[in-house]
């Protein structure tokens, strides 16, 4: 089996969105790679994600894109990819903890 791509899982995020657990919540969120950044939008129970950056984010994720992928396929644990600085963080932590549940990945 090929691995995935970050590109090519990033296209499923829509599809993999569960609105009923997000109830009223909005965020906006960046996921920046440092080639390449991505902007994820949740309001009303939708959820979008275009290229591009936001920059009244709520939220940016910041990765090499190896680590961002498997970050979010769950196969890295967020807290350790943070402690060790794979993941850098700017915004409320307990917003991107609580947003990774908003997904079945």
């Amino acid at each position: 089996m090929r691995d995935e791509s970050l590109q090519a899982f990033l296209e499923t995020v829509p599809q993999r969105f569960r609105a009923k657990r997000a109830g009223d919540l909005a965020v906006k969120a960046v996921l920046d790679t440092g080639d390449k950044v991505w902007s994820l939008i949740i309001e009303d129970g939708t959820c979008a994600l275009k290229e591009g950056d936001l920059p009244d984010a709520d939220l940016r994720l910041t990765a090499r894109e190896k680590d961002l992928l498997r970050i979010l396929q769950r196969k890295m644990n967020p807290l350790l990819a943070y402690t060790t600085r794979k993941l850098r963080l700017e915004g409320d932590m307990n917003l991107a903890v609580s947003l990774i549940q908003l997904f079945d990945f």
